[in-house]
C-alpha cells in the first residue's frame, strides 16, 4: 500500500514484513449462552427443592452464575430478567420478602433498560409489581396488628393513667400510621404501573397472534394459488401434447381381407 510522504503530496511505498508484528495474541469474545443457561438450570432445579438448606446452596450457585455471566456480557436482557425471576422465586419462598422482591424488581427493570420488550418479559414484570403490591399490604396490616398488640402488653405492663394512654397511643398510632402510609402508597404506585404495563402486553399479544393469523391465511392462499397453478399447467401440457400429436393412419382404423385361395 502506500501512506503520505513529506511535502508536496509525495507517496511512497510501504512494505509490511514479519519484523514489524511485536506479538500474537488470542483474543476469545465469551459468550455468555453457557452461563445463562446454566444459571436457568438452576433456577429451575431451586424450584424443585423441598428443604430450605438446599434451596439456598442451589440458590447461590444461581446468583453466582448470573453475576460472573453479567460481568462479561453487562448488557444481556435476557440473563438480567432470568436473574430477576430467580430473585421473585426467593421472595416467594421466603414468607414474600420485601427485600427480595425489591431486588427483583431492579433487575427486571435493569432487563427492561437493555431492551427487554417481549410480551413475556413484561407480564413477568407486571407480575412481580403485583406480587410486591400484595406483600406490601400484608405487610401493612401486620404493622397495625403488631401495634396494637405493643400497646396493650404496655398497658398490662405500666400502670398507666387515661391521660398517659391517650398519650402513648397517639405516639404509637402516628408512627404506626406514618409507615403504613408509605407502604400503602408504594403499593399503590407499583399496582398502578402493573395496570399500565399489562394492557401493552396484551396489545402486543394480540398483534402477535394478529400476525400469526395473517402469516397463515397468507400461506393459505399461496398453497392454494400454487395448486391451481400447478392444475392449470397440466392442462395447458395436455392440451400441448395431444395438438402436436400425428393424426390416426387410415390403416389403423381398417381390416385388411386376405383373398381366398381357389
Amino acid at each position: 500500500g502506500s501512506s503520505g510522504g513529506g511535502g508536496g503530496g509525495s507517496t511512497r511505498d510501504f512494505s509490511f514484513v514479519d519484523g514489524d508484528i511485536e506479538r500474537i495474541e488470542a483474543r476469545i469474545k465469551h459468550m455468555n449462552i453457557v452461563g445463562i443457561t446454566t444459571a436457568v438450570v438452576l433456577r429451575l432445579e431451586a424450584a424443585k427443592q423441598t428443604t430450605l438448606a438446599e434451596f439456598e446452596r442451589i440458590f447461590t450457585l444461581a446468583e453466582q452464575t448470573f453475576k460472573s455471566t453479567l460481568a462479561s456480557v453487562p448488557d444481556s436482557a435476557h440473563t438480567w430478567h432470568e436473574w430477576a425471576k430467580l430473585l421473585q422465586l426467593k421472595a416467594q419462598r421466603f414468607g414474600n420478602s420485601l427485600e427480595y422482591y425489591e431486588e427483583a424488581i431492579e433487575k427486571y427493570r435493569a432487563a427492561l433498560a437493555h431492551g427487554a420488550d417481549e410480551p413475556y418479559q413484561v407480564r413477568d414484570y407486571a407480575d412481580v409489581l403485583v406480587e410486591h403490591a400484595q406483600a406490601l399490604l400484608r405487610d401493612a396490616r401486620q404493622v397495625r396488628v403488631n401495634a396494637l398488640q405493643s400497646l396493650e402488653r404496655a398497658y398490662r405492663v405500666e400502670k398507666l393513667g387515661h391521660r398517659e394512654r391517650d398519650k402513648l397511643r397517639q405516639k404509637v398510632t402516628s408512627a404506626m400510621k406514618h409507615v403504613v402510609d408509605d407502604m400503602e402508597a408504594l403499593a399503590r404506585r407499583q399496582l398502578d404501573e402493573a395496570v399500565m404495563l399489562v394492557p401493552a402486553v396484551l396489545v402486543q399479544q394480540l398483534v402477535d397472534m394478529a400476525m400469526s393469523l395473517c402469516d397463515e391465511a397468507t400461506q393459505k392462499d399461496l398453497e392454494a394459488a400454487s395448486e391451481q397453478q400447478q392444475r392449470q399447467e397440466a392442462r395447458e401440457a395436455a392440451m400441448a401434447a395431444a395438438a402436436t400429436s400425428p393424426p390416426p393412419s387410415p390403416h389403423n382404423n381398417t381390416t385388411s381381407l386376405s383373398p381366398r385361395s381357389s
